[in-house]
């Protein structure tokens, strides 16, 4: 099965203008602690402080879509239409959370689902094929280096930041190294869900069976591209 990226949409004829459309985040919403809407801490406990997310705000002359595009709700976190929940349930979804929220427009209010993916899916990966890097923050270094399983990516990525606390201790101007996914090959045997997320992918992946679904269904406010066997996920300009 063919799988694509999801991203928001970006076009003015569809989105309206400026992007991205959000003016204003849900009533109560912190910005200093932005996943603190679904009580997510470094200790990895989710018990929601609240109930709900009323209170998101279109720009004045941005349009209505099902996806909605915000800076501070990123793809992890989507803020999307009633009708586009109702057809995602009918679709394997990953573990997430989903609030009832609301978007006001002009003289509306309307009831959206304001969603986070609470699982990541790094199985889905082939990673006899995937290539990752260690890297610096200017990209002066990059290492090769093999993942062989989920749990290498976890200490890896535990290792290199404890790295970087040590020697953030002795140099304060000491450089941060990351681990990145350079070459992406998924692995469609082992794929059980139609939409999930990937570590070091910052967009959602669907089944084909599901974007043909959200096309026949004439959902606004999304971009697809096709997940090619090597991708660099060179994604930021797209």
């Amino acid at each position: 099965m063919q799988y694509y990226f999801m991203n928001a949409a970006s076009d003015p004829k569809i989105i309206g203008r400026p992007y991205p459309q959000l003016e204003r985040m849900f009533n109560g919403y912190n910005a200093l602690e932005p996943m603190a809407v679904f009580g997510i801490y470094p200790d990895g406990l989710i018990s929601s402080p609240f109930r709900n997310a009323y209170g998101f705000k279109l720009k004045y002359q941005a349009k209505v879509t099902d996806w909605i595009s915000g800076v501070n709700i990123g793809f992890h976190r989507p803020l999307v239409s009633v009708r586009f929940w109702e057809l995602l349930l009918k679709f394997n979804l990953p573990d997430l959370i989903a609030l009832d929220a609301t978007l006001e427009h002009k003289d509306k209010v309307l009831p959206y689902k304001f969603i986070y993916f609470n699982k990541q899916n790094p199985e889905f990966i082939d990673l006899s094929k995937s290539k990752f890097v260690i890297e610096n923050t200017d990209l002066s270094e990059k290492i090769d280096v093999e993942i062989k399983n989920a749990i290498e990516i976890e200490e890896t990525l535990k290792r290199l930041h404890l790295e970087f606390k040590t020697a953030r201790a002795e140099n304060p101007n000491a450089k941060a190294r990351y681990l990145r996914l350079r070459e992406l090959y998924l692995n469609p045997n082992g794929i059980d869900k139609d939409i999930f997320m990937l570590p070091f992918v910052v967009f959602p992946i669907i089944s084909q069976t599901l974007k043909s679904a959200i096309e026949e269904a004439g959902i606004t406010g999304i971009r697809f591209l096709e997940v090619n066997d090597g991708d660099t996920l060179n994604l930021g300009a797209w």
